[in-house]
Formats: structure tokens, sequence, C-alpha cells
């Protein structure tokens, strides 16, 4: 309608080259962009010193303030995890390319 086209010529639209800098720079867009890098680098961890028979039973979850939380579907995957935890830590922090992870954090999911 004439109304809404109206509405729209008022509107002022930014070029992406100007917007972008203020988005990328938002907090929660950054958290939210670190945090799913630390999630995957950590299943590739895991899956890497596990293989994937054993991996496919602990699941990354979150990722905030340095704490890296898993849940485990198997109370023996679990308890293999506490045994690697320094490993499956060192080896998501090398994957990272810097020290992002300094506390690993695994829950039990269906047991």
């Amino acid at each position: 309608t004439s109304a809404s086209l109206g509405r729209l010529d008022d509107m002022t639209f930014h070029s992406m080259k100007k917007i972008m800098p203020s988005v990328l720079a938002g907090r929660s867009f950054t958290h939210q962009l670190e945090a799913f890098q630390v999630l995957e680098h950590a299943s590739a961890a895991v899956l890497g010193i596990w293989g994937e028979e054993r991996a496919r039973f602990v699941t990354p979850i979150s990722f905030a303030d340095g704490t890296l939380k898993f849940e485990s579907t198997s109370a023996v995957a679990k308890q293999k995890f506490r045994v690697d935890e320094v490993r499956i830590l060192n080896e998501i922090n090398r994957r990272c390319g810097s020290r992002r992870v300094v506390r690993l954090n695994v829950r039990s999911k269906g047991f």
C-alpha cells in the first residue's frame, strides 16, 4: 500500500561496510562465535583422542567464561572422560590456538 511504501522511503539504509564493524564488535555475537568454535574444536579433540566409537557417548554442549560443558550418555564414558580430562583439555586448547578453555565439566544425561 502507499502508506507502507511511504514508511520505506523514510527509512535510512546503511551499507554493510558501515554496519558490520559494529555488529562484529557486539559482545554477544563474538561470544557466540567463540563458543561455536570451541565446541567444534572440542568435538574434534575428543574424536581424535577416543575414536568414533567411544566419542559418540560424550557431547560438548556449552562454553562460557572458560568453562566447557559436556554431556555423557554413558557412566563408563563419563568416568573415562575424567581420567583423560587433562589430555582432552590440552588438545582442545591446542586446536583453538590458545588457552581458551580453563575447565571441563561433564554431566550425565539419560542415566
